[in-house]
Protein backbone atom coordinates (compact mmCIF):
# COMPACT_ATOMS: atom_id res chain seq x y z
CA UNK A 1 0.00 0.00 0.00
CA UNK A 2 1.41 3.38 -1.01
CA UNK A 3 1.67 5.92 1.85
CA UNK A 4 1.51 9.69 1.29
CA UNK A 5 2.98 11.71 4.18
CA UNK A 6 1.20 15.02 4.74
CA UNK A 7 2.31 17.81 7.07
CA UNK A 8 -0.14 20.57 8.04
CA UNK A 9 1.66 23.82 8.87
CA UNK A 10 0.43 27.17 10.19
CA UNK A 11 0.50 29.31 13.31
CA UNK A 12 0.23 27.37 16.58
CA UNK A 13 -3.02 29.16 17.43
CA UNK A 14 -4.63 27.47 14.41
CA UNK A 15 -4.75 24.09 16.17
CA UNK A 16 -8.59 23.90 15.87
CA UNK A 17 -8.34 24.42 12.10
CA UNK A 18 -5.68 21.73 11.87
CA UNK A 19 -7.88 19.36 13.87
CA UNK A 20 -10.79 19.91 11.47
CA UNK A 21 -8.54 19.44 8.46
CA UNK A 22 -7.15 16.23 9.96
CA UNK A 23 -10.72 14.94 10.39
CA UNK A 24 -11.49 15.63 6.73
CA UNK A 25 -8.26 13.96 5.64
CA UNK A 26 -9.03 10.98 7.88
CA UNK A 27 -12.32 10.49 6.06
CA UNK A 28 -10.54 10.84 2.71
CA UNK A 29 -7.94 8.32 3.91
CA UNK A 30 -10.59 5.66 4.51
CA UNK A 31 -12.04 6.21 1.05
CA UNK A 32 -8.65 6.12 -0.67
CA UNK A 33 -7.62 2.94 1.10
CA UNK A 34 -10.79 1.20 -0.02
CA UNK A 35 -10.78 2.53 -3.58
CA UNK A 36 -7.12 2.77 -4.59
CA UNK A 37 -4.92 1.29 -1.88
CA UNK A 38 -3.43 4.67 -0.93
CA UNK A 39 -2.88 5.54 2.72
CA UNK A 40 -2.61 9.12 4.04
CA UNK A 41 -0.34 9.72 7.03
CA UNK A 42 -1.07 13.18 8.47
CA UNK A 43 1.20 15.06 10.88
CA UNK A 44 1.33 18.61 12.29
CA UNK A 45 3.19 20.63 14.91
CA UNK A 46 1.21 18.88 17.64
CA UNK A 47 2.45 15.48 16.44
CA UNK A 48 5.98 16.45 17.45
CA UNK A 49 5.13 18.31 20.64
CA UNK A 50 5.80 21.64 18.87
CA UNK A 51 9.49 20.72 18.55
CA UNK A 52 10.64 22.73 15.52
CA UNK A 53 13.72 20.57 14.92
CA UNK A 54 11.61 17.43 14.69
CA UNK A 55 9.00 18.82 12.35
CA UNK A 56 11.61 20.61 10.24
CA UNK A 57 13.29 17.22 9.77
CA UNK A 58 9.94 15.64 8.83
CA UNK A 59 9.18 18.39 6.31
CA UNK A 60 12.65 18.08 4.75
CA UNK A 61 13.06 14.31 4.71
CA UNK A 62 9.66 12.63 4.82
CA UNK A 63 6.75 14.90 3.84
CA UNK A 64 5.31 14.26 0.39
CA UNK A 65 2.72 17.00 0.72
CA UNK A 66 2.87 20.23 2.72
CA UNK A 67 -0.33 22.15 3.54
CA UNK A 68 0.00 25.70 4.87
CA UNK A 69 -2.96 27.31 6.67
CA UNK A 70 -2.92 31.11 6.65
CA UNK A 71 -5.03 33.24 8.99
CA UNK A 72 -5.08 36.89 9.90
CA UNK A 73 -7.46 39.47 11.25
CA UNK A 74 -6.34 42.63 9.59
CA UNK A 75 -7.05 46.11 10.82
CA UNK A 76 -4.26 48.66 10.92
CA UNK A 77 -1.88 45.93 12.11
CA UNK A 78 -2.61 42.29 12.78
CA UNK A 79 -0.25 39.53 13.69
CA UNK A 80 0.11 36.05 15.00
CA UNK A 81 3.13 34.02 16.01
CA UNK A 82 4.48 33.79 12.48
CA UNK A 83 2.87 36.50 10.35
CA UNK A 84 2.38 40.26 10.51
CA UNK A 85 -0.07 42.07 8.23
CA UNK A 86 0.07 45.86 7.95
CA UNK A 87 -1.97 48.39 6.02
CA UNK A 88 0.55 50.34 3.90
CA UNK A 89 -0.53 53.85 2.90
CA UNK A 90 0.11 55.28 -0.55
CA UNK A 91 3.42 57.16 -0.87
CA UNK A 92 5.41 54.79 1.37
CA UNK A 93 8.30 52.70 0.07
CA UNK A 94 8.59 49.06 1.12
CA UNK A 95 12.41 49.10 1.40
CA UNK A 96 14.94 51.91 1.94
CA UNK A 97 16.55 53.21 -1.24
CA UNK A 98 19.53 55.41 -2.10
CA UNK A 99 17.30 58.45 -2.16
CA UNK A 100 15.38 57.62 1.00
CA UNK A 101 16.48 55.42 3.89
CA UNK A 102 13.94 56.45 6.52
CA UNK A 103 10.17 56.35 6.79
CA UNK A 104 9.82 53.15 4.79
CA UNK A 105 7.70 50.20 5.77
CA UNK A 106 10.85 48.25 6.59
CA UNK A 107 11.99 50.99 8.97
CA UNK A 108 8.64 51.10 10.73
CA UNK A 109 8.27 47.33 11.03
CA UNK A 110 11.82 46.83 12.33
CA UNK A 111 11.22 49.67 14.80
CA UNK A 112 8.02 47.99 15.93
CA UNK A 113 9.85 44.69 16.45
CA UNK A 114 12.55 46.42 18.48
CA UNK A 115 10.05 48.36 20.59
CA UNK A 116 8.04 45.24 21.41
CA UNK A 117 11.08 43.06 22.00
CA UNK A 118 10.41 40.70 19.12
CA UNK A 119 13.56 39.10 17.66
CA UNK A 120 12.23 39.25 14.10
CA UNK A 121 13.60 40.37 10.75
CA UNK A 122 11.84 42.04 7.82
CA UNK A 123 10.58 39.37 5.39
CA UNK A 124 7.90 40.79 3.05
CA UNK A 125 5.77 38.09 1.44
CA UNK A 126 3.88 40.69 -0.60
CA UNK A 127 5.05 43.93 -2.16
CA UNK A 128 3.25 47.07 -3.30
CA UNK A 129 4.52 50.02 -5.32
CA UNK A 130 5.23 53.23 -3.45
CA UNK A 131 2.03 54.91 -4.67
CA UNK A 132 -0.16 51.86 -4.03
CA UNK A 133 -1.93 51.35 -0.71
CA UNK A 134 -3.10 48.05 0.73
CA UNK A 135 -2.24 45.08 2.89
CA UNK A 136 1.35 43.84 3.04
CA UNK A 137 1.89 40.39 4.53
CA UNK A 138 5.20 39.85 6.34
CA UNK A 139 6.81 36.67 7.59
CA UNK A 140 8.36 37.12 11.01
CA UNK A 141 11.14 34.77 10.04
CA UNK A 142 12.51 33.15 6.92
CA UNK A 143 10.99 29.81 7.95
CA UNK A 144 7.45 31.03 7.20
CA UNK A 145 8.57 32.59 3.93
CA UNK A 146 10.06 29.25 2.96
CA UNK A 147 6.87 27.43 3.95
CA UNK A 148 4.88 29.42 1.42
CA UNK A 149 7.45 28.59 -1.24
CA UNK A 150 7.45 24.88 -0.36
CA UNK A 151 3.76 24.27 0.34
CA UNK A 152 1.88 22.06 -2.08
CA UNK A 153 -1.44 23.42 -0.81
CA UNK A 154 -2.13 26.89 0.61
CA UNK A 155 -5.43 27.24 2.47
CA UNK A 156 -6.79 30.68 3.41
CA UNK A 157 -8.61 31.25 6.72
CA UNK A 158 -8.67 35.02 7.08
CA UNK A 159 -10.71 38.17 7.43
CA UNK A 160 -8.94 40.98 5.64
CA UNK A 161 -9.51 44.44 4.25
CA UNK A 162 -7.87 43.47 0.97
CA UNK A 163 -6.12 40.82 -1.09
CA UNK A 164 -3.33 38.85 0.54
CA UNK A 165 -2.88 36.60 -2.50
CA UNK A 166 -1.57 38.69 -5.40
CA UNK A 167 0.89 38.10 -8.23
CA UNK A 168 3.68 38.27 -5.65
CA UNK A 169 2.30 35.41 -3.51
CA UNK A 170 1.41 33.26 -6.49
CA UNK A 171 4.93 33.85 -7.75
CA UNK A 172 6.33 32.50 -4.47
CA UNK A 173 4.21 29.37 -4.55
CA UNK A 174 5.50 26.10 -5.93
CA UNK A 175 4.82 25.13 -9.51
CA UNK A 176 1.76 22.84 -9.68
CA UNK A 177 0.54 23.82 -6.20
CA UNK A 178 -3.06 24.25 -5.06
CA UNK A 179 -5.02 27.12 -3.53
CA UNK A 180 -8.01 26.68 -1.21
CA UNK A 181 -10.11 29.71 -0.30
CA UNK A 182 -12.98 29.10 2.10
CA UNK A 183 -12.65 32.47 3.85
CA UNK A 184 -13.36 35.65 1.84
CA UNK A 185 -13.35 36.18 -1.93
CA UNK A 186 -11.44 39.47 -1.75
CA UNK A 187 -8.45 37.78 -0.11
CA UNK A 188 -7.48 36.68 -3.61
CA UNK A 189 -6.72 39.10 -6.44
CA UNK A 190 -8.99 37.61 -9.11
CA UNK A 191 -6.85 38.66 -12.07
CA UNK A 192 -3.68 37.35 -10.39
CA UNK A 193 -5.51 34.09 -9.68
CA UNK A 194 -6.52 33.78 -13.33
CA UNK A 195 -2.95 34.41 -14.43
CA UNK A 196 -1.69 31.73 -12.03
CA UNK A 197 -4.26 29.27 -13.37
CA UNK A 198 -3.67 30.09 -17.03
CA UNK A 199 0.11 29.89 -16.70
CA UNK A 200 -0.04 26.48 -15.03
CA UNK A 201 1.48 27.81 -11.81
CA UNK A 202 -1.57 26.43 -9.99
CA UNK A 203 -2.42 22.84 -10.77
CA UNK A 204 -5.85 23.41 -9.31
CA UNK A 205 -7.94 25.24 -6.75
CA UNK A 206 -10.94 24.85 -4.46
CA UNK A 207 -13.08 27.97 -4.08
CA UNK A 208 -15.97 28.32 -1.65
CA UNK A 209 -16.43 32.11 -1.59
CA UNK A 210 -17.24 34.50 -4.44
CA UNK A 211 -17.66 38.19 -5.17
CA UNK A 212 -21.35 37.91 -6.03
CA UNK A 213 -22.86 35.24 -3.82
CA UNK A 214 -24.97 33.23 -4.28
CA UNK A 215 -24.02 33.53 -7.96
CA UNK A 216 -20.72 32.00 -9.04
CA UNK A 217 -18.89 34.17 -11.62
CA UNK A 218 -18.91 32.46 -14.99
CA UNK A 219 -15.15 32.49 -15.56
CA UNK A 220 -14.63 29.97 -12.74
CA UNK A 221 -16.71 27.48 -14.70
CA UNK A 222 -14.29 27.59 -17.63
CA UNK A 223 -11.69 25.60 -15.67
CA UNK A 224 -12.03 21.85 -15.20
CA UNK A 225 -9.44 21.81 -12.39
CA UNK A 226 -11.31 24.06 -9.93
CA UNK A 227 -13.67 22.62 -7.32
CA UNK A 228 -16.52 25.07 -6.70
CA UNK A 229 -18.85 25.09 -3.71
CA UNK A 230 -21.24 27.90 -2.85
CA UNK A 231 -20.14 29.00 0.64
CA UNK A 232 -20.64 25.52 2.02
CA UNK A 233 -17.27 25.07 3.72
CA UNK A 234 -18.84 25.01 7.16
CA UNK A 235 -21.39 22.34 6.33
CA UNK A 236 -19.73 19.26 7.76
CA UNK A 237 -20.76 16.35 9.95
CA UNK A 238 -18.89 17.94 12.86
CA UNK A 239 -20.59 21.33 12.43
CA UNK A 240 -24.06 19.77 12.39
CA UNK A 241 -23.14 17.79 15.50
CA UNK A 242 -21.47 20.64 17.41
CA UNK A 243 -23.63 23.66 16.49
CA UNK A 244 -26.56 22.72 18.78
CA UNK A 245 -24.14 22.17 21.67
CA UNK A 246 -22.50 25.57 21.14
CA UNK A 247 -25.88 27.31 20.90
CA UNK A 248 -27.38 25.67 23.98
CA UNK A 249 -24.28 26.11 26.13
CA UNK A 250 -23.96 29.73 25.00
CA UNK A 251 -27.60 30.43 25.93
CA UNK A 252 -27.40 28.67 29.31
CA UNK A 253 -24.22 30.56 30.17
CA UNK A 254 -25.94 33.88 29.35
CA UNK A 255 -29.14 33.25 31.35
CA UNK A 256 -27.00 32.21 34.30
CA UNK A 257 -25.24 35.57 34.32
CA UNK A 258 -22.25 34.75 32.14
CA UNK A 259 -21.00 36.36 28.93
CA UNK A 260 -22.17 35.26 25.52
CA UNK A 261 -19.34 33.70 23.53
CA UNK A 262 -21.02 34.46 20.19
CA UNK A 263 -23.14 37.60 19.72
CA UNK A 264 -24.84 38.27 16.39
CA UNK A 265 -26.71 41.32 17.71
CA UNK A 266 -24.69 42.49 20.70
CA UNK A 267 -25.59 46.18 20.31
CA UNK A 268 -29.32 45.43 20.24
CA UNK A 269 -29.16 43.17 23.30
CA UNK A 270 -27.11 45.75 25.18
CA UNK A 271 -30.04 48.16 24.91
Amino acid sequence: MKTINIFIAGAKELAPQRTKLKALLSDLNHRLQRSSGIRLSVASYETYGNDQNDYDAFITNEADLLMLILQDRIGQKTEDEYLLAVDKPAGMLIHPSRSRNTGTLANLVVGYYQKTGKPCAFHPMTRLDRDTFGIVLLAKNAHVHTLLQQSDIVSLHARSNGAIMTDREFGLMKQNSYLINSARSYLVDTQAFKRAMDSGKLLGAAIDVFETEPDIPEFYRTYDNITLTNHLGGITINSFRDAPKFSINNYLNYVNGGELAFWANKQQLAK
